[in-house]
């Protein structure tokens, strides 16, 4: 699963290519980028709240670009920074919310559908979370089979399903999704336990 990632990810890096050397040629900031892709984001939550999930699958790949673009811009013109990687990773994490909130008004009526967008956006939001406040703590996780790449991706996979069969495939989305957050709290446990501490002690002396 993770090789695929890896190599899947590499992949759709490489598409933009010629386009990154030529906004980076015009020196647009990547900033601009990343606040264009939310301002698409929210275009794809709009068409997911009152037409066709498909329609909003194309329009949530557009951002997805803007998504990708945004990094290998600040890199290709020297211009990263870490209010830049903040900003990033702020405007991730309301994009997803963004999109949910139009899942989880899209599919009110049905109690159990409702509750299957619920459950898929505290998940989601629980995995960055985690890893977020790892990262706080000094130690890094990435463990689990759905880090946001996929989560993005099986979103609009199953957007050109059926309604129905759209909150079908949310469910082993949100099984999948809790198993990452358990898988990643149990990593931690691991780094920062006291047994964890205790044995590397050891290890040193």
């Amino acid at each position: 699963m993770k090789s695929f990632i890896a190599v899947t990810k590499k992949a759709l890096l490489m598409l933009p290519r010629p386009l990154v050397i030529a906004l980076a040629r015009l020196n647009v900031h990547p900033n601009i980028l990343t606040l264009t892709g939310f301002l698409v984001t929210l275009c794809a939550a709009w068409l997911y709240l009152f037409h066709p999930t498909w329609m909003a699958a194309l329009v949530l790949l557009a951002a997805g670009l803007f998504d990708t673009l945004d990094g290998q811009v600040a890199r290709e013109t020297g211009a990263e920074n870490r209010f830049g990687a903040l900003l990033d990773s702020v405007i991730d994490r309301l994009s997803e919310l963004a999109i949910f909130a139009a899942l989880l008004w899209r599919f009110r009526d049905v109690p159990w559908q409702f509750a299957v967008m619920f459950l898929a956006m505290a998940a989601s939001v629980m995995i960055s979370y985690v890893r977020a406040r790892g990262e706080g703590l000094m130690a890094q996780t990435k463990a689990g089979p759905m880090p946001r790449a996929v989560r993005y991706f099986w979103i609009i996979l199953a957007s050109f399903l059926p309604p129905f069969w759209f909150v079908i495939a949310m469910i082993p989305f949100t099984a999948l999704a809790w198993f990452t957050v358990a898988r990643r709290c149990w990593e931690l446990y691991t780094f920062l336990s006291p047994l964890s501490a205790g044995s590397e002690d050891k290890e040193r002396r």
